[in-house]
């Protein structure tokens, strides 16, 4: 039987790439010219997010730098980030190193700048 699949992915620099696999079994990476960027209302990624897989990452359009908080449902602050960059990770800990469980947080990412964005980000295991 002969299966016919293509996979794409994103990098944090919003660069995407795809590949697509022929009847040889032969896989064939290309590289996009353009580079297709990552929606700017997208916020959180990857969301939901599993615990003990890649950290997930936080940016605002045109950021440099900035604060993330995240609070439980209830609005306990578990966890602030700092960073100097475009985005800013989170591993899924909190202010203790403890990892946190599953669920909904509320985060709210501040840019160097001021701007302020407030969302929901799901936990699983």
């Amino acid at each position: 039987t002969t299966y016919y699949f293509s996979v794409a992915a994103i990098n944090g620099a919003g660069l995407q790439s795809q590949a697509t696999t022929y009847s040889n079994g032969q896989l064939v990476l290309s590289l996009d010219k353009a580079p297709t960027r990552i929606n700017p209302e997208i916020h959180a990624y990857p969301n939901p997010f599993k615990i003990g897989a890649n950290p997930v990452k936080f940016r605002m359009a045109g950021m440099t730098g900035g604060e993330v908080n995240i609070y439980t449902i209830s609005g306990r602050l578990i966890k602030t980030l700092t960073g100097t960059r475009n985005e800013i990770t989170w591993d899924g800990t909190n202010t203790d190193g403890e990892k946190v469980g599953r669920g909904i947080y509320i985060y709210k990412i501040t840019s160097s700048s001021g701007e302020t964005v407030t969302r929901k980000l799901a936990l699983t295991k």
